[in-house]
């Protein structure tokens, strides 16, 4: 297989005589041209052509999209979040916008009286979209799989380690509670 030059849609590839059109590739009075964007692939074995994109295809925020974020603002009823980008082997994800919002409402399933008894600045979580639109992205993280997934303490900002249910800070013994993800400290980000 020969990977060959980037292509955009309708740029010729070859012939008919040359070759045997394959994914991304659509013949015309004899002629191949590409359908889509990426990368022309000929296999001279097999005298064919096609055109792929790679496996990464950049995902932007939509509802029910999985997104990992920093509290960057917090207070009893909002907290603002900095949306980062990921990559995973199967895509990667790139913010339209910075910041999200996650309303107390959305944090868990039960009544929440303040969102700084659940969350800290700093902390980093893993949340689902609910609704995109012009003004906000607005998060939840009421599932058992989304919640924060790295907490620092909130005195002493080292990082807290699970010690049952709670949490407790290596560094002062401080002892606090999140709404954890359940896979908390295990290291996977999505």
């Amino acid at each position: 297989m020969n990977k060959g030059k980037f292509v955009l849609p309708g740029e010729h590839v070859g012939a008919e005589e040359e070759y045997m059109p394959s994914f991304g590739v659509y013949s015309d009075k004899g002629e191949l041209y590409s359908s889509t964007i990426g990368h022309l692939e000929t296999d001279q074995a097999r005298h064919s052509a096609k055109v792929t994109s790679g496996p990464k295809m950049p995902r932007m925020q939509r509802e029910s999209n999985i997104v990992v974020g920093i509290i960057a603002e917090l207070n009893d009823n909002v907290a603002i979040i900095d949306l980062m980008p990921f990559e995973t082997e199967n895509f990667k994800f790139i913010p339209n916008t910075a910041s999200a919002v996650l309303r107390v409402s959305n944090v868990r399933r039960a009544y929440v009286d303040s969102l700084r008894d659940e969350m800290g600045i700093g902390d980093m979580i893993r949340a689902k979209i609910t609704e995109v639109n012009e003004h906000s992205v607005n998060l939840r993280t009421d599932e058992k799989d989304l919640g924060v997934i790295k907490a620092f303490c909130k005195q002493c900002r080292n990082p807290l380690d699970l010690d049952g249910k709670a949490l407790k800070c290596g560094n002062c013994g401080h002892i606090e509670k999140r709404k954890l993800a359940e896979d908390y400290g295990s290291g996977r980000v999505i």
